[in-house]
């Protein structure tokens, strides 16, 4: 998670911060030779004794030890000032405690209104929130993840107004705390596009509300929305779709005024590399000579892709050469058995797509390849790029795909058609 360690760090310092610095002016005055009335010659002691009078400030604050009465004044008045610091470090901490413990019982029982309501902790939900907030400032947001300790629950507790609850959206006792009648919408973000629509159904026979869905299917995404409740725009959503798409008009713009044909290599051909692949090949069938899949699984991920063809995609596909290579896209060796045996003879129009769930190594690879090939399409995908990474892509000419800066319009837009 990008922001783990510096989290991390956080709670150190404020958490064993303040207990280290009330120890330490205690055992430095010591040290420097305060005494106090009821304890006898603290500072003959050695070191041991010394820390265990130390400890006790935190729970009796000096009571058992009487006032300062030898030593430099300087360092008594530190004392009697750790008297009341240490005590009030460990009642914020016992404070902090119940918080802790009632926090989560609070969220599941507070009378919410008008709010907002999402299902899933990952990426795109994060996205989603983080223009929610924007649209609706004051609105709270609560954020239902199955999995206790998720990637991205530091992050989400971060942001004002929202809330992380851990259990299934679609328990029906969850579902009578999340008090659904009285919320603004829904969004079904999980990865489960499954389980999104499974939930959907069951929370409309519950609670009638409008819904935001994440699907990839589009064959699934037609029937679902034929099926679902109308409303004032189609439930389900496709985010790998409104991605492909923007990356088929660079694709155009980069082919624009070519004749020879096209050499299509993936890197990684999961959901977002199939929706580009069925999209661009239906649309410019006879401009495709060959396409290129390397990923570990990439005949298993072919098959499951050749699988979901209709009859039309199934003619157009069978006309196309298509090679699979099981390697891992950091395997220089991959890219020699690609490039030096097959396209670089071929001179056409080289796109290369790195479409792999791997961000960082996404770019290594992309910038290693363009010093290479100059002359081919270059393409990373990549979400919620950093200003480094859009240096780096720009000066190096490799096209940025970031999944994030895509979505904000298209979500903008759905979010209004969802608020009416």
């Amino acid at each position: 998670m990008r922001y783990g360690y510096r989290v991390i760090i956080q709670n150190i310092i404020l958490r064993a911060g303040p207990p280290m610095i009330a120890l330490l002016l205690a055992m430095t005055a010591f040290q420097m030779g305060v005494n106090v009335s009821d304890r006898g010659d603290i500072p003959n002691h050695d070191l041991l004794v010394q820390f265990y009078y130390a400890i006790g400030l935190f729970t009796l604050g000096g009571m058992d030890l009487g006032m300062p009465i030898e030593g430099p004044v300087f360092w008594r008045w530190v004392l009697l000032f750790d008297y009341f610091f240490a005590p009030i470090i460990a009642a914020a901490a016992v404070i902090e405690g119940l918080y802790l413990t009632i926090h989560p019982w609070m969220i599941l029982h507070w009378p919410w209104k008008n709010h907002i309501i999402v299902a899933g902790g990952g990426r795109i939900s994060l996205v989603f929130v983080q223009k929610c907030l924007q649209k609706f400032p004051g609105t709270q947001i609560l954020v239902v993840e199955r999995e206790e300790d998720f990637p991205n629950k530091e992050v989400f507790r971060s942001l004002p107004g929202v809330f992380t609850i851990h259990g299934n959206i679609d328990d029906a006792h969850l579902i009578q705390q999340l008090r659904i009648p009285h919320s603004r919408f829904i969004l079904l973000m999980t990865s489960d596009e499954v389980a999104n629509l499974e939930t959907a159904f069951f929370l409309l026979d519950q609670n009638p509300k409008p819904l935001l869905i994440r699907t990839v299917d589009l064959r699934l995404i037609e029937q679902a929305n034929r099926i679902l409740p109308a409303q004032s725009s189609p439930p389900c959503i496709n985010i790998h779709q409104v991605v492909a798409q923007s990356f088929e008009r660079q694709v155009q713009q980069f082919l624009h005024g070519s004749t020879e044909k096209d050499i299509v290599v993936f890197s990684g051909f999961g959901r977002f590399s199939q929706t580009f692949l069925r999209n661009f090949v239906v649309k410019h069938a006879n401009q495709v000579q060959e396409v290129w899949i390397l990923d570990p699984k990439a005949q298993f991920c072919w098959a499951i892709f050749e699988d979901s063809f209709s009859e039309v995609e199934q003619s157009i596909f069978s006309s196309i050469p298509v090679h699979c290579l099981e390697d891992k896209q950091r395997d220089p060796r991959a890219w020699k058995n690609i490039f030096t045996s097959h396209i670089t003879q071929k001179g056409q129009n080289l796109i290369v797509l790195f479409g792999t769930n791997q961000d960082q190594e996404n770019l290594r690879c992309a910038l290693w390849l363009s010093e290479k090939y100059s002359r081919a399409l270059i393409a990373v995908r990549m979400f919620q790029s950093s200003r480094f990474a859009k240096e780096l892509t720009r000066d190096n000419n490799v096209r940025l795909i970031d999944s994030a800066e895509i979505l904000k319009e298209p979500i903008d837009s759905w979010l209004n058609d969802l608020d009416v």
